[in-house]
């Protein structure tokens, strides 16, 4: 046995169990839009809630919509906007847009064109840096 390879076996495991783990989270993420997609929200809720809960900023994005407009869950866009402001710090573009229009629409929230502002200018900022342009309509 040459000396130091029996390590590399171990980082070899490691690091398949950590692809594998991204190809589940991506399958269940393609699930949970279909499934939200579909309007079949009962279904989607619990797989956006296990990926939110390992931090995902999509599927936090989804149940704060879900939230905001009442779909599958009662409508409390208090809690939307918390799962939204949590996707938008993660870098999740179409949150950081949503909430600038929350804020500029005053939709659950108080109208505040300030932090409507804020939230708009993160989008272009995320949008420029994947080479798109943000969607804040």
């Amino acid at each position: 046995m040459v000396e130091g390879s029996g390590r590399k076996m171990p980082c070899v495991l490691a690091f398949l169990a950590v692809a594998e783990l991204v190809a589940a989270s991506t399958a269940n993420l393609s699930d949970a839009v279909a499934r939200y997609d579909a309007q079949e929200y009962a279904g989607a809720y619990p797989l956006f809630r296990e990926l939110a809960q390992a931090g995902e900023p999509e599927a936090l994005y989804y149940l704060g919509l879900m939230h905001i407009m009442g779909q599958g869950v009662r409508r409390d866009p208090q809690i939307g906007v918390r799962w939204l402001k949590q996707s938008a710090e993660g870098g999740f573009t179409d949150a950081a847009s949503t909430l600038g229009n929350v804020y500029a629409s005053g939709l659950g929230v108080p109208m505040d064109s300030a932090e409507a502002m804020r939230w708009l200018e993160l989008a272009s900022s995320l949008a420029e840096s994947e080479g798109r342009e943000a969607d804040c309509d």
